[in-house]
C-alpha cells in the first residue's frame, strides 16, 4: 500500500507535467529582445551603480 505522502507526490507531479504553459510567438519575442538588451548593457560601471543605489 502507498502512504498518503506518495501518493501526493505522485499527483503533484502528474499535474505539473499538464499545466506546462505554451508561450505565444509575440511572447517569446519580447523575452528574446529583453535578453538581447540586458546583454548589451553589460555590466554597470561603479558610478553607475552608485547613481542608482547611492553610496552606501
Amino acid at each position: 500500500m502507498k502512504t498518503k505522502k506518495a501518493r501526493a507526490i505522485k499527483k503533484a507531479k502528474k499535474a505539473t507535467k499538464q499545466t506546462q504553459a505554451v508561450r505565444s510567438k509575440a511572447a517569446r519575442a519580447k523575452i528574446a529582445e529583453g535578453t538581447r538588451l540586458f546583454a548589451l548593457a553589460g555590466r554597470p560601471t561603479k558610478a553607475q551603480f552608485v547613481k542608482v543605489y547611492g553610496p552606501r
